[in-house]
């Protein structure tokens, strides 16, 4: 009995042991974790959600999705200014009233329909929730074209400060832009120095913004010219013989053509996330991608696209052994050319990619890059001068926005027989030129607002980064507040990092590289009703 007891004894005070002992393990366990979890916090990776849509629709702000009747297409609107109008008519007891819904494949000016603004309120979802890689110098550093979180100099205090912008300009450099694009050189090097800064694929293909794409044709095309009461134009490409009207299977019986109407859809820098804001003036664009499924037979494949622009004729030619990129003058001579044979395991149906962008003609076979081309222009004003016709620098130095580019002119020819199927066309990021505004800088008492171009706009004496130096424009250039336009940092900045640059961002404010959109926006288990389900159908890696 008594040496049952001591054993029982025993055993009870071994398991009280072994509950103390599990309780402070537990504590430093959950120590431990929360310590290191705000060091990756702090260090490594860290959550943020997207305010405001200026790099629409790379990244969204709080938005509204618009989803077309004819076509089935859906895309993301800037919310503001529909709870703008929600709040002005139930604030004030008036009635509402229809905004117009478009669809961005059939037109930009021609609404499909009308919903109330009331209604179209009630489903504005929350802003992008994204993960941000943290820079660790000297190991990773910031490159150019990355979606960076950073604090803004100019409004440096609370959650509000953190911005996030694309970066363009880096540490010792000249830096501008021109017709849309970013312009680099060497800090002590003349201006006909500066060259095109270009995208990686990786990159390139994330900043691609749809212009058109086949696959979203109307339903019913007699219906939707009833209730539109105008007739439909059809597809932005047109041609004689082909049958392609509300097909997503064009075809064409022996040689052919299409030609792009600017009528039917512009290619400029128009970005549907701003729809229902004021309208503005639009850029013409030639930094395009022409896509498409093509089937002309195993033997038969001949086609050739070409694209005038910029006083420059650029011809894509694809045909069963290789590709062709030729760059021409206006009058035909030959400036340059490049080819590349055709990908093996080629079948009939090839998908093809015809790139124009950032100074360089790029071409894909099923994904597989089969020849590039890149090209210079003398320098920025050049660029410019072959963009615009008759451009004049005085009148650009005064008033950068008045003098346009010239279209760009498109034509697609076709040897034989053939199918088009997927046919896509996109549009490069344009980063616009503009004048400051005293408005959107920082008017606090003592700071005095710059006048003039925005940054990077002067192209006859581009600015120079300094070694802390970084420029941040937004993907939606129309609608984003950003380095071009910001003026002066806030006196704590100018105090506490002992720096005084308008329109820069110094190093010690970069937080990190945008990684990816990790908690969409919620969608609701039926029209109208609460928000609760995640869209995990649009969860996306940054590029």
């Amino acid at each position: 009995m008594t040496d049952t007891m001591a054993t029982m004894s025993n055993s009870g005070s071994g398991k009280a042991d072994h509950h103390r002992g599990g309780t402070l393990d537990t504590i430093a366990v959950l120590l431990v974790s929360f310590s290191l979890a705000m060091v990756f916090r702090g260090f490594v990776l860290e959550g943020f959600v997207i305010p405001t849509g200026s790099m629409a629709p790379t990244l969204l702000g709080e938005n509204i999705r618009i989803r077309s009747d004819q076509t089935g297409f859906d895309y993301p609107v800037d919310a503001q200014p529909i709870l703008w109008n929600a709040q002005r008519t139930i604030q004030s007891r008036g009635k509402d009233f229809d905004q117009p819904i478009f669809d961005p494949m059939l037109s930009q000016q021609l609404p499909v329909r009308a919903e109330k603004n009331i209604t179209l309120a009630s489903d504005a979802r929350l802003g992008d929730r994204i993960l941000v890689l943290k820079y660790l110098w000297p190991f990773h550093a910031p490159e150019r074209y990355d979606a960076v979180v950073f604090k803004n100099p100019t409004d440096p205090v609370g959650d509000a400060a953190y911005y996030v912008k694309r970066i363009v300009g880096l540490p010792n450099e000249r830096f501008c832009i021109a017709d849309g694009d970013v312009f680099t050189g060497p800090v002590n090097g003349a201006v006909t120095e500066l060259k095109v800064t270009r995208k990686g694929e990786l990159a390139q293909r994330g900043a691609w913004e749809s212009v058109y794409n086949s696959d979203f044709q109307p339903v019913d095309i007699e219906g939707m010219e009833a209730s539109t009461k105008r007739a439909w134009h059809g597809a932005p490409f047109t041609g004689a013989g082909w049958d392609m009207r509300g097909e997503r299977v064009w075809s064409h019986t022996g040689a052919g053509s299409l030609s792009w109407s600017h009528t039917i859809l512009p290619l400029d820098d128009w970005n549907a996330y701003n729809i229902y804001r004021p309208g503005s003036t639009r850029f013409p664009m030639a930094d395009l991608r022409i896509a498409a499924e093509i089937a002309m037979g195993e033997e038969a494949l001949d086609t050739t696209l070409t694209l005038r622009a910029r006083a420059r004729v650029f011809e894509f030619a694809v045909n069963t052994k290789q590709t062709i990129v030729t760059m021409r003058a206006a009058d035909g001579a030959i400036i340059s050319s490049a080819s590349g044979p055709m990908p093996s395991g080629s079948n009939a149906k090839r998908h093809v990619e015809l790139w124009h962008v950032d100074q360089s003609m790029r071409v894909f076979i099923n994904g597989d890059e089969t020849v590039r081309l890149d090209y210079e222009y003398a320098s920025p004003q050049a660029r410019l001068q072959a963009a615009i016709p008759d451009f004049q620098i005085d009148d650009y130095m005064r008033e950068p926005g008045a003098q346009l580019p010239s279209r760009a002119e498109i034509s697609w020819t076709f040897a034989g027989d053939v199918s088009l199927r997927r046919v896509e066309v996109s549009r490069d990021l344009y980063y616009r030129p503009a004048r400051l505004d005293a408005q959107q800088q920082n008017r606090l008492p003592g700071i005095v607002a710059v006048e003039g171009l925005g940054f990077g706009v002067d192209i006859l004496n581009p600015p120079i980064l300094g070694p802390r130096d970084h420029v941040m424009f937004g993907d939606n250039s129309a609608a984003s507040r950003d380095s071009r336009l910001w003026g002066m940092p806030h006196p704590l900045v100018a105090h506490q990092l002992d720096y005084n640059e308008p329109f820069r961002v110094p190093t010690e404010m970069l937080i990190g590289r945008a990684f990816s959109v990790y908690f969409p926006s919620l969608l609701p288990l039926e029209a109208g009703g609460r928000k609760i389900i995640p869209d995990f159908g649009r969860l996306r890696f940054i590029r």
